[in-house]
């Protein structure tokens, strides 16, 4: 009974085996039959190519690079006078609001400034104890000399004509007068020459030559500076011509008064102390006003002082974030001194790396897009608004890379610190003929097409093209545009891929 049993589990096993291996023989004969009719198909198909349809569109090109967002307009916020750092009431980092009080100063200095000017006042009032109060009502000429021209006449006002004249009287402090020649005059120095004014005339001498003048002296014989002068050379040729002038001119300024009468005329002779102008009133001097002029600004000056706050409140000019505090509390600041830099609030900016491949189709006003890393939200718009001259080599790909700022059109919900990528646009063109890149082959440094005129319905041929050359425009890398050579409808063969084993079953 035990033996028989045993058979029969023997004799199952075996049917067993025999079903596993059946099995197996059947999946292995369906694999080897597939794969035979797909590599049959394959065969069959090898002979078709694929294409790519021309076909019209618009392209653009882009550039992309990452980087963060930060302020683009920065204020300095300096001390508005000397003074020492009593209380600062922000911190780097904290926002403030246009207005708000950022430091005080304690104007400690006021007393040791009041103490200089004082003493100014003490040397101006010695100055003026030193000059004559007295007024005149005489004019006299300070020097000797002759007199040239008078540019005054009766009830001038001085004060008013000071302002528009170099001088009331002109004086020649020597007898000598000068005729100017153009440069090209042939002459050199030293020459005798012969000065003729109307039908008057003197012994001269060429006294200066220079690049853009001659320049010849001759001895006055009461001639008017107004006249114009012929010089002669020794063989009484005439060399040029020229007008007078006065070879030590002294101008007599005074600036206040009413000219009641002029005591001289022109080419009278004045000795020092002559009288050259009568006032209708008595005056002061002109160093004597001059000196109550600086006594007056000093006054002024303690005033003004005297008037200055104990504390002197900073406010900053503009809201923000204070990005840099330069002082600590009890430093002594000197006037115009920078206190803190504030980041201007709602200026914002995307500072990129671009590297020098894409650098040159990158320009100042292009538009670009930029989409934040921390929001799935839609982009923001803005504009490349500056470009750096010059780049910093990148250690790990060893390209220079050059920095641009992208500003925002819109800057509602951007914090500095965030990062962004932006998407510039380079360059686009509409309604143009397209073409995959891919269909495009270069031979001997030309592109060509190779136009398939039988495609079926999955775009494939049995043709494999007539070649054609094309030329190219704008490309992005995927689809390119055709300016000529391949019209819109017609297909390009495209290159074929081969489909291995592997790729059927797995």
């Amino acid at each position: 009974m035990s033996e028989s049993r045993s058979r029969s589990k023997s004799t199952r096993k075996w049917i067993k085996r025999g079903i596993i291996l059946a099995v197996l023989l059947i999946i292995t004969i369906s694999l080897m039959l597939a794969w035979a009719s797909f590599k049959n198909r394959q065969e069959a198909e090898s002979l078709l190519l694929p294409t790519a349809i021309a076909e019209r569109g618009d392209i653009r090109t882009i550039v992309q690079a990452g980087g963060s967002i930060s302020y683009s307009e920065t204020v300095t916020v300096s001390a508005p006078s000397n003074g020492k750092a009593e209380e600062i009431l922000f911190r780097s980092g904290d926002a403030v609001q246009k207005g708000d009080v950022i430091l005080r100063l304690r104007n400690d200095r006021i007393e040791e400034e009041l103490s200089a000017l004082q003493a100014e006042l003490n040397a101006a009032e010695m100055n003026l104890l030193s000059e004559s109060p007295m007024k005149s009502s005489t004019l006299r000429s300070p020097v000797s000399g002759r007199v040239k021209g008078i540019y005054i006449a009766k009830d001038d006002d001085l004060s008013v004509l000071s302002k528009t004249t170099d001088g009331l009287i002109l004086l020649a402090l020597d007898d000598s007068l000068v005729v100017t020649l153009p440069a090209e005059t042939q002459a050199s120095l030293g020459d005798r020459v012969t000065v003729q004014i109307g039908d008057q005339s003197a012994d001269g001498i060429v006294t200066d030559i220079t690049d853009d003048k001659v320049d010849v002296t001759f001895p006055d014989r009461s001639f008017n500076i107004e006249d114009t002068a012929k010089v002669l050379d020794e063989s009484g040729r005439e060399i040029g011509t020229g007008s007078l002038r006065v070879k030590t001119p002294y101008y007599f300024i005074y600036s206040s008064g009413t000219v009641s009468s002029v005591s001289v005329s022109l080419n009278s002779k004045v000795s020092f102390g002559s009288t050259l102008i009568r006032l209708k009133e008595a005056v002061y001097s002109p160093a004597y006003l001059s000196l109550l002029e600086s006594r007056q600004e000093i006054v002024e000056k303690i005033s003004g002082k005297r008037s200055e706050p104990e504390f002197v409140e900073v406010t900053a000019p503009e809201s923000g974030i204070i990005t840099e505090f330069m002082v600590t509390e009890g430093a002594e600041i000197p006037v115009d001194s920078p206190l803190a830099i504030i980041s201007v609030a709602g200026s914002l900016e995307l500072n990129v790396n671009i590297d020098e491949l894409d650098i040159s189709s990158v320009e100042i006003g292009q538009p670009c897009k930029i989409f934040l890393y921390s929001a799935d939200s839609k982009p923001y718009t803005g504009t490349v608004n500056w470009i750096a001259q010059t780049g910093s080599v990148n250690s790990m790909s060893y390209i220079n890379n050059f920095q641009v700022k992208i500003v925002f059109d819109d800057t509602a919900g951007l914090r500095v610190g965030m990062s962004a990528r932006v998407e510039i646009l380079t360059d686009e063109h509409k309604d143009v003929v397209l073409i995959s890149t891919q269909a495009i082959r270069n031979i001997d440094d030309k592109e060509y097409v190779f136009i398939a005129d039988n495609v079926d319905a999955n775009g494939k041929t049995s043709d494999s093209g007539r070649q054609v050359e094309v030329t190219t425009g704008l490309s992005n890398g995927y689809m390119t545009e055709i300016i000529s050579g391949l019209a819109e409808g017609q297909a390009a063969v495209m290159p074929s891929e081969e489909i291995g084993f592997e790729q059927l079953f797995f």
